[in-house]
């Protein structure tokens, strides 16, 4: 042991000498992972965080060449690692903040504090039992108790019970939501010269009436986000003016991994139960009904999506076999986002068949999965 300890102090100097921030967050990991006493160089690794946030501290006030994030990242794990004092960060966490469009509530220590921090993306654990309790409360408020041919003979479960929650922290697909979300006040999209005032709930365009039509009642999530999340200040608020929503996505373990850590990929939708409405990413205000479309881990726990979903301008059909092609095209699949006239489809299967109503967007970036709640029948 004692020979491992002298490698590794030895092996932090060196890297101190050179001011090699990674190899000395390697080097300090591996020396705590293996009880290695660090006093001898803390002071060393201090000084070399402070070094590198006011090198991207002065590159910032310079200004001549765009913020480099992930050096700004970097520097922000040196420092929270090794106690660099707060006052010294908070600058630095505003401008990685404002740098990517990142929501006030996220901890940025948390944030940082990851393994590969070039992705800068993090799945944090909130096992806290006022989380928790939160979390259940939006499951017992939004459950249903209906059965759809999509169970394939399975049974509705009594209860859905909340085991744990994860935040999603993922800055790249963050940014391409909140860019594409503003660009929803535009009728004209990405030229943004052509405002529009978007009608949210009560109201909708029906596709068979051709009219919009006023009678619409509010997601079943919305009653939670004003009396539980919003109390709680868990999140930035909804933003009432492009129609914002919480919403529910099912999938199982791999598609959790693949959905946080990258995105929404179109070419799996209906993957498992077709695609009524379109190639499109479908989303519900009831934990049941997304709750058909999980699977669980080898602990038996099973994984729904709560995203933050722009819906804009719906179109809404209560048909029993809509018009696919129809609906696609009127949302703009696939297409530049000047030619969109609506932004979203409720398909409204509580009315037609006395099930579910359900939400289609045919576009990743109008969604963002902000919690996993991992929970058991």
């Amino acid at each position: 042991f004692e020979r491992l300890s002298s490698i590794i102090i030895r092996s932090i100097k060196a890297a101190l000498d050179i001011q090699d921030g990674a190899r000395c967050l390697l080097l300090a990991d591996h020396a705590q992972a293996n009880g290695v006493d660090l006093k001898e160089v803390l002071p060393g690794l201090q000084q070399m965080a402070e070094a590198q946030l006011s090198k991207v501290s002065e590159a910032k006030r310079g200004k001549k060449k765009p913020l480099d994030v992930v050096a700004l990242a970097d520097a922000l794990r040196l420092c929270h690692r090794y106690q660099v004092p707060r006052e010294r960060l908070t600058v630095m966490e505003s401008a990685l903040r404002d740098a990517k469009r990142l929501p006030p509530t996220w901890d940025m220590a948390a944030f940082v504090k990851q393994e590969d921090i070039e992705k800068l993306q993090r799945r944090l654990s909130e096992d806290n039992p006022e989380t928790i309790g939160a979390f259940q409360l939006l499951l017992d408020m939004t459950f249903l108790n209906k059965y759809t041919r999509d169970r394939r003979g399975g049974k509705v479960p009594s209860s859905l019970t909340v085991r744990k929650v994860e935040k999603v922290m993922n800055a790249k697909n963050w940014e391409s939501y909140a860019v594409r979300r503003e660009l929803v006040k535009f009728k004209d999209g990405w030229f943004a010269r052509n405002k529009q005032t978007i009608q949210g709930f009560p109201y909708a365009h029906d596709l068979a009436l051709k009219k919009l039509r006023s009678d619409l009642h509010e997601p079943l999530t919305r009653q939670w986000y004003r009396t539980v999340a919003q109390e709680r200040q868990m999140d930035p608020d909804l933003r009432e003016d492009l129609n914002e929503q919480w919403l529910f996505h099912g999938t199982g373990p791999a598609g959790v991994d693949g959905i946080t850590s990258e995105d929404f990929r179109l070419d799996m939708a209906g993957s498992r139960t077709g695609t009524l409405y379109g190639n499109g990413i479908y989303l519900a205000e009831s934990c049941t009904k997304s709750d058909e479309y999980t699977t669980a881990d080898s602990d038996g726990l099973r994984p729904l999506l709560l995203c933050r979903a722009t819906l804009g301008k719906m179109l809404y059909t209560d048909a029993l076999k809509p018009d696919t092609e129809v609906l696609v095209n009127k949302c703009g699949l696939h297409k530049p986002s000047a030619a969109l006239s609506h932004h979203s489809v409720l398909g409204d299967r509580e009315k037609c068949s006395n099930t579910y109503r359900e939400f289609i967007v045919y576009n990743s970036d109008f969604l963002y999965p902000a919690y996993v709640i991992w929970y058991q029948r």
